[in-house]
């Protein structure tokens, strides 16, 4: 039987959206039905009995997908964990399983990256909330037209421009 745990990343700011709050619903629904524990940020509400792992961070600030995604390939390798459920928003899964699958193959481990289904059954509109204060989690054509740069770069570029831990990026 696969060991699972559950990495939630946040989408937009503050924790109190409607976006954050659906996909702590997600990864929690994921975490009682696995008995799996979760990895996420402080941006995520998620329920505090569940057994969670913080990412360092200060609350209210965002955290980059790809700093995420590193810590959760730690925090995966140090529970001898089989296979990772990520839980976020739609418009930000593809480079969130991209970046934790880098993160994982960077450390050399070996782990299965799926997404929560449950993501699927979510209006495409819902992701986008007026109650975020980044513009790029409000408004899907500002999130795209940042995103698609983003993904596109190659990743030697990307570390250098979508990781907080890198001063460079913060500019961006």
């Amino acid at each position: 039987m696969d060991r699972i745990g559950i990495v939630a990343f946040a989408f937009g700011l503050p924790p109190r959206t409607i976006t954050n709050k659906i996909i702590a619903y997600i990864a929690s629904q994921n975490a009682d039905r696995c008995r799996a524990p979760i990895y996420t940020e402080t941006n995520i509400p998620v329920d505090v009995a569940k057994r969670i792992s913080w990412h360092p961070g200060n609350f209210g600030e965002p955290v980059a997908l790809l700093d995420l995604a590193m810590g959760a390939a730690e925090w995966a390798e140090k529970n001898s964990l089989d296979k990772l459920l990520v839980a976020t928003a739609k418009p930000a899964l593809g480079r969130a399983m991209r970046d934790l699958k880098h993160a994982l193959n960077e450390r050399g481990v070996s782990i299965k990256v799926e997404p929560c289904i449950e993501i699927d059954f979510y209006y495409r509109g819902v992701w986008f909330s007026p109650e975020s204060v980044l513009a790029r989690s409000r408004f899907p054509l500002v999130w795209w037209s940042r995103e698609i740069i983003l993904r596109f770069l190659p990743m030697f570029l990307y570390k250098r421009v979508a990781s907080y831990s890198n001063p460079v990026s913060r500019h961006f």
